[in-house]
């Protein structure tokens, strides 16, 4: 099994940092610095994995091990289909493939594989919520080694000290989730 270790403990440098979550049971992302509409809050590193391997995230709290199959997203044509459209536009225009044709956009993407989009520390430990304050910026994503990198940006101001969040319907627009629901 492949194993990814990604160093969530050096967050400072990037204006976050990893906290034990104030609205939930679990770890967040927060700011530390103010941040206005539009400008960029953080780089997330997606990298491209097998299903079967392990990523182990360091923390200020410890180790967190993932699945990329359960906390990313698989590679597919069908998941290609319910994916945000800017996100799947982005990934044509990168890949050089018709979004118009999932398949060969997943083989693309994934290198003939079976594979996960397992996010780096920070896109992994950015809350959902109704109405958040922060959305992947998808038309700046750029392929990156092993994988893409997706700046993260504000949609309203952001103060220092305040959890970043996003709404995970930005990826996948018909996930159901009950209204007043964070994760």
């Amino acid at each position: 099994m492949q194993t990814i270790r990604i160093d969530g403990t050096t967050a400072e440098h990037h204006g976050v940092r990893i906290i034990s979550s104030r609205r939930v049971d679990g770890l967040a992302i927060e700011a530390l610095r103010a941040v206005e509409v539009g400008e960029r809050i953080y780089l997330s590193r997606a990298v491209l994995l097998p299903k079967s391997a392990l990523v182990i995230l360091e923390t200020p709290f410890g180790e967190r091990r993932l699945n990329p199959a359960n906390h990313g997203f698989v590679i597919q044509p069908t998941m290609l289909r319910r994916f945000a459209k800017p996100l799947v536009a982005r990934f044509a225009e990168l890949y050089g493939i018709e979004a118009s044709d999932p398949v060969r956009l997943a083989q693309a993407i994934t290198g003939n594989g079976v594979r996960s989009w397992a996010v780096s520390s920070f896109g992994e430990l950015t809350n959902h919520a109704d109405h958040p304050n922060a959305a992947p910026a998808f038309t700046q994503m750029e392929r990156a080694e092993n994988g893409l990198d997706l700046p993260f940006v504000a949609t309203r101001p952001i103060q220092s000290g305040d959890e970043v969040t996003i709404s995970y319907r930005a990826f996948v627009p018909l996930l159901r989730l009950p209204d007043g629901w964070s994760f």
